[in-house]
């Protein structure tokens, strides 16, 4: 299995280039049991981490038409990939479960996480839509991010509560990654804090940040150049 997914893998990166021997081993792949075809989409989704827009194999529909669709895990992988390769259709799909309350927790989360990395016309109505939504909000603020609107950082200030308070640093780190979003970050800590990530995120970005003269807040913060 691992040297299936692994040569799957290596396939990937050259699809571009000489797209006929992930095109055969697809071919070979439909017509193998469930097991050896799960293999083959681990090595797909490894291979294409990254892409926002992959070239279809020529033998990615057969493929698709004899994988068991009884396998929702292996079915969850097709939808992606086939969303990845330019099918609308999946990519509908995908939206669908992202926005449906009834589905499992993790299944709408990697649905989002496919259509951030997709970046549908539509993505910012929707991660808007899940602000509202604990623990799919934390995800909806990766997809908020890429874009760079002074009112997307009013809507996610406003959206605070909403988080559940173990996944509230992602929502500051989104409004300090943006110099429109923040005219500063608070960083009233009462602690001796080792390492401030939300800190160095708003000064890497340009945000100045005001902060208790403890812990590494003197190390990381020059004094009245970048916060106080």
């Amino acid at each position: 299995p691992t040297t299936r997914r692994l040569i799957t893998r290596r396939l990937c990166e050259d699809v571009e280039r000489n797209p006929q021997p992930l095109v055969g081993l697809l071919a070979v792949a439909a017509k193998k049991p469930a097991a050896y075809q799960a293999d083959i989409l681990a090595g797909l989704v490894e291979g294409f981490t990254g892409w926002r827009k992959a070239p279809k194999p020529a033998s990615w529909d057969a493929f698709v038409a004899a994988a068991p669709k009884d396998d929702p895990a292996l079915q969850a992988r097709v939808r992606d990939l086939s969303a990845l390769f330019g099918d609308g259709r999946a990519l509908d799909e995908v939206k669908r479960i992202a926005l449906d309350t009834s589905a499992p927790l993790d299944a709408r989360k990697a649905a989002l996480r496919t259509l951030i990395d997709n970046r549908p016309g539509d993505l910012r109505a929707i991660c808007e839509q899940l602000l509202g939504e604990r623990w799919v909000n934390a995800v909806a603020v990766r997809g908020l991010a890429l874009f760079d609107d002074p009112a997307i950082g009013i809507k996610l200030a406003k959206s605070y509560r909403a988080f559940h308070p173990s996944e509230r640093a992602l929502l500051i780190a989104a409004l300090v990654s943006r110099s429109g979003s923040a005219r500063a970050l608070l960083h009233l800590i009462n602690f001796d804090e080792p390492f401030g990530l939300s800190v160095v995120e708003a000064l890497a970005c340009g945000t100045p940040v005001i902060a208790c003269n403890r812990g590494s807040m003197p190390e990381l913060i020059d004094d009245g150049v970048t916060g106080f």
